[in-house]
């Protein structure tokens, strides 16, 4: 995971796309465009007043570099996201990308490890031509898969 300080939804500038390009490990193409993308989470980030609520970010590349424009952040309460934002969720805590369906568009996978008492969740976007949506996207925590839940800390690491 990369963690960038993200100002507030729709505000990504040159500060972050800089710093997401010196970014190690985390490219892949989101919108089959043929140009690496980049997620960065940022678990720390306030979001509606909820203290580390936790958010992400997709950095669209292109012919040069990201630039940061184009840039969508996303939370536990963005529209069409499964799960409401908490404070302390740290949603973007891990994240890692998955082509689930192999169509060449890389699906963020984000987690909110500290998600009910540290229970943890995940959270699986689709991508498209447009790029990383939550339209379609789904959710699970450690209850849905039969373990225990307190303490789980489900999404704390991901396989690289």
């Amino acid at each position: 995971m990369v963690a960038l300080a993200v100002p507030a939804a729709g505000a990504i500038g040159a500060p972050v796309a800089q710093a997401a390009e010196a970014a190690p490990g985390v490219r892949q193409d989101f919108n089959g465009d043929g140009y690496g993308d980049i997620l960065a989470g940022d678990p720390y980030e306030a979001l509606d007043g909820l203290k580390q609520a936790g958010t992400f970010a997709v950095v669209p590349g292109g012919p040069d570099r990201p630039t940061g424009a184009g840039t969508k952040v996303f939370g536990q309460n963005s529209a069409t996201m499964p799960g409401t934002a908490e404070q302390g969720d740290r949603f973007g805590e891990n994240t890692a990308l998955l082509d689930s369906d192999g169509d060449g568009r890389a699906e963020p996978v984000v987690a909110a490890i500290a998600e009910n008492a540290y229970a943890g969740a995940v959270r699986v976007l689709r991508s498209g031509a447009a790029g990383p949506t939550a339209d379609g996207s789904f959710s699970f925590g450690a209850g849905a898969l039969g373990t225990a839940a307190d303490g789980a800390r489900l999404g704390d690491e991901f396989p690289r």
